[in-house]
This record gives structure tokens, sequence and C-alpha cells, in this order.
């Protein structure tokens, strides 16, 4: 479904109804798309689906042309699994 900014920004409540039903709602401003709204559920489909895309690719890469950044292999498994490191940082499970 296509609607302009203006009549989103006056019946928001109705938009975001029909997104979480599923219809997607593209937004248009002076007709052009400027953002899409989705159901929650449907963005995180897509958002899981596009991180694995990603880490497969980049995968991919490592492994064509591997480079050294002087980590051991505990120090890449610690931040796969997302348990906090000797870096002192969380990493993001793709």
């Amino acid at each position: 479904m296509k609607a302009p900014l203006y009549e989103v920004k006056n019946k928001l409540s109705e938009y975001v109804h029909i997104a979480q039903n599923g219809e997607p709602v593209e937004i248009c401003k002076h007709d052009k798309p400027a953002a899409y709204l989705v159901s929650c559920e449907t963005f995180e489909s897509k958002s899981d689906s596009a991180a694995r895309l990603f880490k497969k690719r980049l995968d991919l890469l490592n492994s064509r042309y591997p480079v050294s950044y002087g980590l051991t292999d505990e120090d890449v498994r610690s931040m796969e699994s997302g348990r906090k490191s000797d870096f002192g940082y969380r990493t993001v499970d793709l």
C-alpha cells in the first residue's frame, strides 16, 4: 500500500494497524518512496536475513584473504559467542 507522508502523519495509528496485519506501507514524499512502515515481525525477520548474509559474505572474504590482527582463536570464539572478552566489549551474534 502507498500513502503520502502528510496522510500517514494524520492517521498514524491506522497505518500502524495496517502494518501490524502484515501489509507494508510505502510512505511517499513528493510522490517518491521515502520510507516503509512494516510490522516488528517483518522487520526482525528481514534484519536477521541481512545479518546472516553479511556474515556469510564476510566469512567468504576472510577465507580468501586471511588477515591477522593478533587475535587468537580463543579471542575469535569469544567474540563470536558474544561473551565479554579481554577487550571489554560485547559483540552481537549475527
